[in-house]
């Protein structure tokens, strides 16, 4: 799990729970697809449907390098 990842996961998070839309990572970041992740959890949570509060390592994992 990368931190900064996480971090950004956390933050898509909260944005998702007030409805805000602006990932500010850009765009195919492994930090972006983290904070989409997040913000659709957030969405969840704020429709009052089940969600994860936490990310899944799949989601804040480095990609596997190329050989």
């Amino acid at each position: 799990m990368t931190e900064d990842a996480r971090i950004a996961w956390l933050e898509g998070f909260a944005a998702g729970e007030l409805a805000k839309y602006g990932c500010a990572y850009r765009p195919g970041t492994a930090e972006a697809k983290a904070w989409e992740a997040g913000w659709e959890q957030g969405r969840l949570k704020r429709s009052g449907m089940p969600c994860r509060e936490m990310p899944l390592p799949s989601e804040v994992d480095e990609p596997p390098a190329d050989s």
